[in-house]
């Protein structure tokens, strides 16, 4: 079993790859958005539910629940969602607090070949594939969708490409 799940390919929304995002000055993490179209948000629906396992999935206004666990996104027509596209968040703490002390992590961000992205390169909008690990929280009901990092196939104002499902499987 693989241990994470790859999104198809999509648009990047809010990216907060380099810098954390401190929204919540409690918690700071790394995340991004992707936005996907009906069929590829589908097919990434899909692999979620085979990657925890999940027997049914349902579609609910403000998110999807797997076997009665949510998993928070936004459809095309939510009030606080211009982009015309189903947008599911992936975020990563920015430090582990492990019992033998604390360590920083920060997902990775390369090109299709696997060449790191120079840092600071500007995201928002790039067309890539999220790397994540959904995980189940039973006691809360809630699948939190862990950022293990981006693959960037074309930037903004470039000849962009969105990968057909065998190119993307072969990355």
């Amino acid at each position: 079993m693989a241990n994470n799940v790859k999104s198809p390919s999509g648009m990047l929304f809010f990216p907060h790859i380099w810098e954390v995002d401190n929204f919540n000055p409690t918690k700071s993490v790394f995340s991004a958005h992707i936005g996907l179209d009906v069929n590829p948000y589908h097919d990434y629906i899909q692999n979620i539910k085979r990657f925890i396992g999940a027997e049914n999935v349902e579609e609910k206004e403000d998110w999807v629940l797997f076997d009665r666990i949510k998993l928070y996104r936004k459809k095309p027509t939510h009030p606080k969602n211009a982009s015309g596209k189903y947008l599911i968040k992936a975020q990563m703490k920015s430090v582990l607090e492990l019992p033998e002390g604390n360590k920083k992590q920060k997902p990775f961000v390369v090109n299709k070949k696997g060449e790191d992205i120079k840092r600071d390169t500007a995201l928002e909008g790039c067309i890539c594939s999220i790397h994540s690990k959904p995980t189940v929280y039973r006691k809360v009901s809630v699948i939190s969708n862990i950022l293990k990092g981006l693959v960037i196939f074309g930037f903004p104002n470039s000849n962009s490409e969105v990968l057909n499902d065998t190119e993307h499987r072969a990355i």
